[in-house]
C-alpha cells in the first residue's frame, strides 16, 4: 500500500463500472488517483462555468448493497457540512447515467503528509507546525460532531502549490456523528479502517467511540512523523490481536528507533543526526506521543486542541502537560525558552561545570589531596544549590508572569558578594558564572566587573600561573573585547598564551583557548595595520597559529567535537582574512556538513557557519548560491538567538552589505539601517554599529552623527571571539 491511497475496506469483486466513464456532465475524467472497497477517485477537469480540476469519487459497490450506499451518502452530507482550510471541500453531488453516486470535491495536488515531510527532509519542529494544522480541521469536525475513524498518514494530504504547504484531510468514507440521529445504524461487529492506526476501542467496535479515537489514530501519525516508524507492525491477525496490541502501551519514539537498521536515514530526513533525533524525542515529544496513544481514553488528551495546544508549548518552550511536572522540569523549560539570552542555559550547563571542573583540578594540582578535592566537589555542589535557589523562585508559572532573566542575575549577583565568606574559591565561581551570563547578554561592563573579582580572588587563593587563575584572565580578557583598542586586547591575549603554554603545557584547555584568541584577533590586528608588509607578516603568523590550533584540538578533543568544528571555521576564517578564498571554502562546506549532521540547523554555530560560507562564495563571485545562504542564515539566527542578539545583527550587516552590492540597494540600506536601530543600547562605539556606519557610508549613506571605524568582516566564531559576543563558549 503506498501513502497516496490506502483502501479502507478490502475491493469487492465487483467490476469497477465507473472506469468506462470519459464524463460526468461538466467533468472529463483524466485518471484513477485512488481505489477503495466503496469507490474509485478521478482526477478530473470541470469544463464550465468555470475550469478548474477537481477529483471525483464514484462508487463501485453493488447497487443493492444498502449499508455500502448509505454510509457513500453519509459521507456526501458530512463533507457538505464542513467548510475548513484544511478539510478537502465539496462542491457538488449527483449520480452516473447508470444510477451510481459520485460526488466532486476539491482536488489536492500533494502527497501524503508522512511522505511530504521525508521528502522535503521537514526538521521535527517544521513537522509538528504542520501536524498542529491536522489537529484544527479534527477538531472542527469534532465541534461539528463528526468523528472521522480514519485518520492516517495517506488521508492527510499536504497541497505546497501555494509555495506553503497546506495539510487537507481528506476521505470521511467512515466516519460517524458523534450523536447518533434516530434511525441511524452500525454494522455490527465490522471494523472498518486500518488497524495500525486505530484506538483498541475502535478495533472492538464498541458502541460508544467518542471523538478520543481520532486522537489516538492522531498519536499514530504524530509517532511515524517524528521517529519515521510506526509504534507496531501491521497485524496480519484477526480484530482480537489488534485489539490486544494497541491495548498495551507503545513503546517511546526515542527507543523504537533502537529497533530499526535505517535510523540513520530516519534522521537524516529529519535534518538530525541520529543521536540528536533520539535526544529531541526523549524529552517532551515522547510523552505527548504516548499521552495521545494511551490504551485508555481518559488518559488521552481530551481532544484534537488539546493535542495541539501541547503540542505549541512545546515549540514555545514551555513546560507540556504530558510529562509530569517536577521544579527542575519547569526550571529547564524557562530557562531554554530565553534564547535570546542564550548565556543563562550556560549558567547552568557551561559556567558552573567549567567552574567545577576547575575548582577540583586547583584542588588537585596544587594540594594534592584527595580530601581536599572532596571539599571542592563539596562546594562546587554548594554553588548549584545557591544557583538552582535564585532560579527557581519565583516560580515562572505562577499567576502567569515572566520573569526576565536579567532579573534573577541582578538578584543572584547581589548576594553571591556576600556568599560563602570563608569560601573564596567558591565565591569566585560563582562570581565567574555570573560574569560570564552577563557577557553572554552583551552586558560587558557588569560582566567585566564581576570576573575581575573571580580573578583577585583566585590569584589570592591559587597563585597567578594556576589553571584556574590562567582561565579566568582569559575570561576577562574575551569580556573587554568590545571596549578597548584591539591592539591592546591583542597583547593580553599574547602574553597570557606565553605564560599558559610553560605553566600547563600546549594542550591544556586554556592554552588552547588563548592561543585560539590570540590568532583571531591578530588577523582584525592586521586589518588596522598600515604597514602592509608588518600586516602579511601578521596574518601569516595568525594563520601557522590557526593551522596549529586545529591540529592540537583534532588531536585533544577529536574532529567532531564542537570546540574543534570552532576551531576549523577560525582557519577558514584567517585564510578568508587572506583573501584565499579557494582554500577557506571547502573548510566552511565540512564544517557546515559536519555541524548540520552533529548539531542541526538550529544551532548558532551552525548558523554562523552558513553565513561564514555564504561570504565566501561572494567573495568568489558566486552570488547566486551566496545569497540564500544569507538569508537562511540570518533567519536561523533570529529564530534561535532573537531578532537584536549580536551574532544576528552580525549575520545581517553581511547579507545587508550583499543585497547593497548585488543588486537590491534599498533592502541592502534598510537592513544596515535596522542593524543600528537594534543595536542603538550598546552604544555608538559598539562595532555593529560602526561597521554598520562604514558599511552605509561606503554605499554612499549619510547618516547623522556617523562614526566610521572597520569593516566588518563575517559571522563566524572567530569574528565572535573578537568581539566578546561568544568568545567564552567558543573558545571552549
Amino acid at each position: 500500500m503506498t501513502d497516496t491511497q490506502t483502501p479502507t475496506e478490502a475491493s469487492g469483486t465487483s467490476p469497477l463500472l465507473a472506469a468506462k466513464l470519459e464524463a460526468i456532465g461538466p467533468y472529463r475524467l483524466k485518471e484513477i488517483i485512488g481505489e477503495g472497497g466503496m469507490g474509485s477517485v478521478y482526477r478530473a477537469e470541470q469544463t464550465e462555468p468555470v475550469w478548474r480540476e477537481v477529483a471525483i469519487k464514484v462508487t463501485r459497490i453493488d447497487l443493492g448493497s444498502a449499508g455500502s450506499l448509505a454510509r457513500f451518502e453519509a459521507e456526501r452530507q458530512i463533507l457538505a457540512t464542513l467548510s475548513h482550510p484544511n478539510i478537502a471541500q465539496v462542491h457538488e453531488a449527483g449520480a452516473t447515467p447508470d444510477g451510481f453516486p459520485y460526488m466532486v470535491m476539491e482536488y489536492i495536488a500533494g502527497k501524503g503528509i508522512r511522505r511530504h515531510c521525508d521528502e522535503q527532509q521537514l526538521g521535527l519542529r517544521q513537522r509538528i507546525r504542520l501536524f498542529i494544522e491536522v489537529c484544527r480541521a479534527v477538531q472542527y469536525a469534532h465541534q461539528r460532531g463528526v468523528i472521522h475513524r480514519d485518520i492516517k498518514p495517506s488521508n492527510i494530504l499536504v497541497d505546497d502549490r501555494s509555495g506553503a504547504p497546506v495539510p487537507k484531510l481528506i476521505d470521511f468514507g467512515i466516519a460517524k456523528l458523534a450523536a447518533a440521529a434516530p434511525g441511524e445504524r452500525t454494522l455490527a461487529g465490522a471494523v472498518l479502517g486500518t488497524p495500525v492506526y486505530m484506538s483498541p476501542e475502535q478495533i472492538q467496535a464498541a458502541a460508544d467511540v467518542d471523538t478520543r479515537t481520532d486522537v489516538y489514530s492522531l498519536g499514530v501519525v504524530l509517532y511515524q512523523l517524528l521517529a519515521g516508524v510506526l509504534p507496531r507492525g501491521e497485524s496480519s491477525g484477526d480484530s482480537r490481536q489488534w485489539h490486544d496490541e494497541a491495548s498495551t502501551l507503545a513503546k517511546r519514539p526515542s527507543r523504537k528507533l533502537a529497533d530499526v537498521d535505517n535510523g540513520a536515514a530516519i534522521a537524516a530526513a529529519r535534518g538530525l543526526s541520529l543521536d540528536a533525533l533520539k535526544h529531541d524525542l526523549s524529552s517532551d515529544l515522547d510523552w505527548i506521543v504516548l499521552r495521545a496513544m494511551a490504551p485508555e481514553r481518559e488518559r488521552r488528551y481530551g481532544s484534537p486542541a488539546d493535542l495541539a495546544a501541547d503540542l505549541q508549548r512545546y515549540l514555545d518552550g514551555r513546560p507540556v502537560e504530558a510529562r509530569p511536572v517536577t521544579r527542575g522540569y519547569v526550571l529547564r523549560k524557562f530557562i531554554g525558552r530565553h534564547r535570546l539570552e542564550s548565556a543563562f542555559a550556560a549558567l547552568l550547563l557551561l559556567g558552573i561545570g567549567v567552574s567545577v571542573w576547575f575548582v577540583v583540578d586547583a584542588w588537585r594540582d596544587e594540594r594534592q589531596a584527595h580530601a581536599q578535592a572532596e571539599m571542592a566537589a563539596n562546594q562546587a555542589k554548594a554553588i548549584n544549590d545557591f544557583l538552582l535557589e535564585m532560579l527557581s523562585a519565583p516560580d515562572p508559572r505562577v499567576g502567569g508572569r515572566e520573569v526576565r532573566v536579567v532579573d534573577i542575575l541582578e538578584k543572584a549577583t547581589a548576594k553571591a558578594r556576600d556568599a560563602f565568606p570563608e569560601q573564596p574559591l567558591v565565591r569566585a565561581a560563582l562570581l565567574e558564572t555570573l560574569g560570564r551570563s552577563y557577557a553572554g547578554l552583551a552586558e560587558q561592563k557588569t560582566a567585566i566587573g564581576l570576573l575581575r573579582e573571580a580573578l583577585a580572588l583566585r590569584r589570592q587563593a591559587t597563585g597567578p600561573s594556576s589553571a584556574l587563575s590562567l582561565e579566568t584572565e582569559n575570561e576577562v580578557n574575551e569580556a573587554v573585547v568590545p571596549l578597548q583598542p584591539i591592539s591592546e586586547t591583542t597583547a593580553q591575549m599574547k602574553d597570557l598564551y606565553r605564560r599558559a603554554v610553560p605553566a600547563l603545557g600546549e594542550r591544556h584547555p586554556v592554552s588552547l583557548t588563548a592561543l585560539n584568541n590570540y590568532a583571531t584577533l591578530l588577523v582584525y590586528l592586521a586589518d588596522e595595520t598600515d604597514d602592509e608588509a608588518r600586516a602579511a607578516a601578521m596574518r601569516q603568523e595568525a594563520l601557522d597559529a590557526q593551522r596549529r590550533n586545529l591540529e592540537l584540538r583534532e588531536a585533544v578533543y577529536g574532529a567532531d567535537d564542537q570546540r574543534t568544528t570552532h576551531a576549523r571555521n577560525n582557519l577558514a576564517g584567517t585564510l578568508r582574512a587572506l583573501q584565499r578564498y579557494a582554500e577557506a571554502e571547502p573548510l566552511y562546506r565540512e564544517n557546515l556538513e559536519r555541524q548540520l549532521r552533529l548539531f542541526g540547523e538550529d544551532n548558532h554555530y551552525t548558523l554562523t557557519t552558513m553565513d561564514n560560507l555564504a561570504l565566501t562564495l561572494e567573495n568568489e563571485g558566486n552570488v547566486a548560491e551566496a545569497m540564500p545562504l544569507h538569508q537562511r542564515s540570518l533567519s536561523g539566527l533570529r529564530r534561535v538567538n532573537g531578532v537584536d542578539h549580536p551574532a544576528t545583527l552580525q549575520a545581517q550587516l553581511s547579507f545587508g552589505m550583499a543585497l547593497v552590492e548585488h543588486g537590491d540597494r534599498d533592502r541592502g540600506i534598510a537592513m544596515l539601517k535596522d542593524v543600528i536601530k537594534k543595536n542603538a543600547a550598546r552604544g555608538e562605539d559598539h562595532f555593529l554599529t560602526r561597521s554598520a556606519r562604514q558599511m552605509l557610508a561606503d554605499a554612499g549613506v549619510d547618516m547623522p552623527a556617523a562614526q566610521t571605524g572597520q569593516h566588518a568582516t563575517g559571522s563566524d566564531p572567530a569574528a565572535d571571539d573578537a568581539t566578546g559576543e561568544a568568545a567564552a563558549e567558543a573558545a571552549r
